[in-house]
């Protein structure tokens, strides 16, 4: 453990300050871009000579018919309804996988981990070809369906539970049966 005042501690926290101000600088840089007129955009300073707000005022100009406000709405709402849907579908998945003692287990826990090694870039282009076809092509379902069940990365190995819990028999699987739990019988 680091502790405050050594050697160590200092020099982890100036790293920590030369990796965020690496990081922090572009924004800052396109923030500052956003307050300076078009004419003086390449004047190489990071701070404007003339600060303004027209850039601002011109992108929402003309209410939902500006070229900027429409699409912003449709990002943020296809952005929402893509979440929702994979947290649902992710939570029923990881309520039975991990509560569940069922055949086929290990294979679609496989299947999550070898979808999970491919980047979604590699499936763009045979997805573009079957949005085309289909005629999901430029349409909110198009959007939303290839990023809402995108493979959860489970994680897998010993839980952080202590050891003596995680030993108890309320947190081990419950074995399938195919059919519906019954209640005991009262004697």
């Amino acid at each position: 453990m680091l502790r405050r005042g050594t050697k160590e501690y200092t020099l982890w926290t100036i790293g920590l300050a030369v990796v965020a101000v690496f990081a922090l600088f572009p924004v800052l840089w396109i923030i500052s871009l956003s307050f300076k007129d078009p004419g003086s955009i390449s004047d190489r300073r990071l701070l404007p000579a003339d600060w303004t707000f027209d850039n601002y005022s011109t992108l929402f100009e003309g209410g939902f018919d500006s070229p900027f406000l429409l699409p912003l709405i449709n990002s943020i709402v296809i952005a929402l309804i893509a979440t929702v849907i994979a947290i649902v579908l992710a939570s029923f998945t990881a309520y039975a996988i991990a509560r569940l003692d069922f055949p086929g287990k290990l294979a679609i826990l496989g299947g999550a981990l070898a979808l999970a090694i491919f980047p979604p870039i590699s499936v763009v282009g045979p997805l573009f070809d079957i949005w085309r076809v289909t005629g999901l092509y430029d349409t909110w379902l198009g959007l939303i369906l290839p990023t809402s069940p995108s493979p959860c990365r489970w994680r897998s190995g010993p839980s952080r539970r202590s050891s003596a819990r995680s030993r108890s028999t309320s947190n081990r699987p419950r074995k399938w049966t195919g059919r519906r739990p019954t209640r005991p019988s009262a004697r």
